[in-house]
């Protein structure tokens, strides 16, 4: 069975492909930066993962080991105008 990780999952497209590839017999990995977002999803596993955080990340990493696909549906904005915008908090 394969393992997949889905960022962004606590609403739209990212919910729905949780509940999409769970029909399709994945091992599903559904993250949000706030984990409580997920609890009325089916997975096999929910994590608190804000990847705009590099220890949020890390710490995701650590917990999950081994995945087969990652599906990178969340965001991660910094607002203000594009001239305004420190280079290296775009990195």
């Amino acid at each position: 069975m394969k393992t997949v990780l889905i960022t962004g999952a606590s609403r739209g497209l990212g919910r729905a492909l949780v509940n999409e590839l769970n029909e399709r017999n994945y091992q599903v990995i559904a993250s949000a930066r706030n984990s409580h977002d997920l609890n009325d999803l089916q997975a096999f596993q929910k994590i608190s993962l804000d990847v705009g955080n590099d220890d949020s990340v890390l710490k995701a990493v650590e917990t999950i080991k081994e995945v087969d696909l990652i599906i990178n549906n969340a965001a991660v904005t910094i607002s203000g105008p594009i001239e305004a915008i420190d280079i290296n908090a775009a990195k």
